[in-house]
């Protein structure tokens, strides 16, 4: 008998929803994939074709943040077990603390 989990997860891959809701889980563990130093100073606010729109708090680190890339990107895709990521775009925005 099928744990509810994997019934759900078997649905959601039928109708082709199962990469948006990955998308979503990398969306809420960016702090954690990258970090509380990056974490503290971005947020991953869409993933849409696999280009990841990432707020920053300055010009500073969206300079030092595109630097790093290559390596976030491949942490991400870590994290997820897919190649979900295929580029980053930092822009600065607002980026307020989130709640845990």
């Amino acid at each position: 008998m099928k744990e509810i989990g994997e019934i759900i997860e078997q649905l959601l891959k039928e109708r082709n929803m199962w990469n948006r809701v990955q998308e979503f889980s990398l969306l809420e563990a960016w702090e954690t994939i990258v970090g509380e130093r990056i974490g503290s100073v971005s947020r991953a606010r869409s993933i849409s074709k696999g280009i990841l729109k990432v707020e920053v708090a300055d010009s500073t680190w969206v300079y030092h943040l595109n630097l790093l890339k290559p390596r976030l990107i491949k942490q991400l895709n870590e994290h997820a077990q897919k190649k979900l990521v295929k580029d980053i775009i930092f822009q600065i925005g607002e980026v307020e603390k989130q709640e845990k």
